[in-house]
């Protein structure tokens, strides 16, 4: 078990298809000293290393005799792992400690989320306003740039847009602010009637310099499965859950803060900074920070948003980059380039226990872009379990074929 247990429990995480990927590495995400493996094994490294010290135990337990080499061997290898946790950790400080900083101002609104066809004008002006006074609120605070959450702008918008709204108008983005805001929102193409789920960076002078498009759509939720290959689906799901088109890749938001330096933001958003194999896009993309934005209100305040949050501090020591999340009921947070939680929130039920808009102004570093094993090479190491897997089942199906065979 020393052996099957690692090999065996990370192949299965890979290849089993789950719409909220989550493995036997969560349990590990507050302990930053023994998810370092992930720079260069993904997440699957940290299933790995649990199933091994675990097999290792039973052996010991069930065959005490012949499990001394496997356990030494398992102690070794942990004993490196953690010994590799400690000097990276101590790297990635050095480099943290003498790096530039952005102060980075998060908006919770904690506003319930709604697909509300009637949803009103009075309604979503009041939505703004609340984003609006709590930015003004953060700018004051020392924020530099500030992010919303992810569809947070109340209504959608056309992508010929190119600015912000002039301030005789109601849908003015940036009223009262002086700096330069990312904002999430669904946009529409005119043309095709194609809309996306988007993150737009406004800067400012009221510029849109940029927009990333969620390439990762969440099925039965953003996407139905076969849509496309099956229309008469649409007529059968609920409005809404079929409604979004996926961008066409990864990419960076470049911002240049006053002091000249500048800055490549990987967006990320819903939980697209859970998924092992887009991170690795989004890595080659190089980004200095990575900025999550997301809505975990439809799962109120219990286990949903922690586990959302645990899992995304495996893609800050995937990629050596800090990330910032703005979520629009919590946690809103900071995790350090080694996966460390620094600054959060809590998480609110705005359809039960609707609270006040919160944030948080957070000062994040800027790392040059790490080229780690991980980002390099994407998923190696479950594909490596995978093949080991399938090779230890062809072994022992022709050791039993050959103890059944005659004359034996």
């Amino acid at each position: 078990m020393t052996l099957i247990a690692p090999v065996g429990m990370a192949a299965c995480e890979f290849l089993v298809p789950q719409i909220f990927p989550c493995g036997q590495w969560i349990t590990q995400a507050w302990h930053p000293l023994v998810i370092q493996i992930a720079e260069l094994t993904g997440p699957w490294g940290v299933t790995a290393l649990l199933m091994m010290v675990n097999g290792a135990l039973y052996d010991l337990w069930s065959s005490p005799r012949t499990a001394r080499i496997p356990a030494i061997s398992a102690a070794a290898i942990l004993g490196a792992a953690l010994i590799f946790g400690a000097v990276r950790m101590r790297q990635v400080d050095e480099l943290v400690a003498h790096a530039p900083r952005l102060k980075v101002g998060l908006v919770q609104p904690n506003i319930a989320y709604s697909n509300d066809p009637e949803f009103s004008p009075e309604e979503a002006r009041r939505q703004l306003t609340v984003l609006q006074d709590e930015s003004r609120r953060l700018e004051t605070s020392g924020a530099q740039l500030v992010v919303w959450s992810e569809g947070s702008y109340p209504v959608a918008l056309p992508r010929e847009l190119h600015a912000d709204f002039p301030p005789d108008s109601a849908a003015m983005i940036r009223r009262g602010l002086e700096g330069p805001v990312m904002i999430g929102a669904d946009t529409y193409d005119s043309a095709t009637g194609d809309v996306y789920n988007s993150a737009i960076l406004v800067d400012r002078a009221g510029v849109m310099t940029g927009r990333y498009d969620k390439v990762q759509l969440l099925a039965f939720g953003e996407y139905i499965p076969g849509v496309q290959l099956f229309p008469w689906l649409k007529r059968i799901v609920p409005l809404g859950s079929s409604r979004f088109t996926a961008g066409t890749g990864a990419r960076v938001l470049n911002y240049r803060d006053q002091a000249g330096i500048s800055w490549a933001l990987g967006p990320v958003i819903c939980y697209e900074d859970i998924l092992p194999d887009y991170l690795v896009d989004i890595g080659r993309t190089h980004p200095n920070v990575l900025v999550n934005m997301t809505v975990d209100s439809w799962y109120g305040k219990r286990a949903e948003p922690w586990e959302h949050l645990a899992l995304a501090v495996f893609a800050t020591v995937e990629l050596r980059a800090a990330m910032v999340r703005a979520v629009n009921s919590g946690i809103s947070a900071l995790i350090d380039p080694n996966g460390r939680l620094l600054v959060k929130t809590y998480a609110d039920d705005p359809y039960r226990e609707p609270r006040p808009a919160e944030g948080i102004v957070v000062s994040v570093p800027r790392l040059s872009h790490a080229d780690t094993l991980f980002v390099r090479f994407g998923c190696w190491f479950p594909y490596v379990c995978t093949a080991a897997l399938v090779l230890m089942g062809l072994s022992a199906f022709k050791r039993r074929r050959a103890s059944r065979s005659p004359g034996r």
